[in-house]
């Protein structure tokens, strides 16, 4: 089984969260005036502004399409789960616990914490970069838009047309906060 894309989703969203949750990069942190400093941190700042929203932008598309599967294909969800719980020897309740901290939390942290990035976010380059990120994704590991190896263990569960329509319910979660930003 190749690794799926949460796992590169979940480094950036570590990455965003600690560097925001430290904000020692805020001009007057700790006393320091030191202006070499100072414009350094607010390059990393920036930097980690315009991460979290790529960072919203691919955690709305990982977390969009599995949980509309769960509604359009259920077969397909049961049969990840399933062979899940059993290759893991894990609960339904852990496996549930699981999924809501790769595929939820963040999207709820994201969006809760989105003051800082908000900018950002209303920029296309933001939806380029994470359409771009899980584009290499695609391209490097599975190599194929149908992921019946990554995420249904090789077994073919959904056709092409099905992975297509999961894949603009991704597509969807690329660009929802660049889009909705330019109808307020």
């Amino acid at each position: 089984m190749d690794p799926p894309f949460t796992k590169i989703n979940m480094s950036m969203f570590m990455t965003y969260a600690s560097i925001l949750s430290f904000n020692m990069f805020k001009n007057k942190s700790f006393g320091i005036r030191n202006k070499c400093i100072n414009e350094l941190g607010s390059k990393i700042n920036s930097m980690n502004r315009f991460l979290g929203a790529v960072t919203f932008n691919t955690s709305l598309a990982v977390a969009l399409p599995w949980e509309a599967t769960r509604v359009i294909y259920p077969h397909a969800s049961n049969h990840l789960i399933e062979k899940t719980k059993k290759k893991r020897n894990i609960s339904r309740q852990l496996f549930e616990f699981i999924n809501f901290v790769i595929h939820i939390f963040p999207v709820l942290y994201m969006w809760n914490v989105r003051k800082h990035w908000q900018h950002y976010g209303k920029s296309i380059h933001s939806v380029y970069v994470s359409m771009a990120i899980h584009s290499l994704w695609v391209m490097y590991v599975p190599q194929d838009y149908n992921l019946n190896r990554v995420y249904m263990f090789g077994d073919e569960i959904l056709n092409n047309k099905q992975w297509l329509s999961l894949w603009m319910l991704s597509f969807i979660g690329h660009i929802y906060r660049y889009t909705t930003s330019k109808f307020k």
